[in-house]
């Protein structure tokens, strides 16, 4: 994913920041954004969430919708897994 946002270096790891408005959330973990007229999946660091169909997971998925869902959020990349 190539992002022509603002870059920075923390602990020799390229930080790309930007802006994203967040579409909706997959699962408690993962969520599709919309930035410079694409539509990209984003997957946030350091959240232990249950998958969709684990035990809480759909409730973990609508907590994160409705905290998110519409909302300009600031995301800093620090790579990319699964191309998320």
């Amino acid at each position: 994913l190539q992002l022509n946002a603002k870059s920075r270096t923390r602990h020799s790891q390229k930080i790309q920041s930007f802006e994203a408005e967040i579409v909706n959330c997959h699962d408690g973990d993962t969520c599709r954004a919309h930035y410079k007229n694409e539509k990209i999946k984003v997957r946030f660091s350091g959240i232990d969430a249950p998958e969709i169909k684990q035990k809480e997971g759909k409730l973990s998925k609508k907590y994160l919708n409705d905290l998110l869902s519409g909302r300009t959020v600031q995301l800093e990349c620090n790579g990319k897994s699964y191309d998320r």
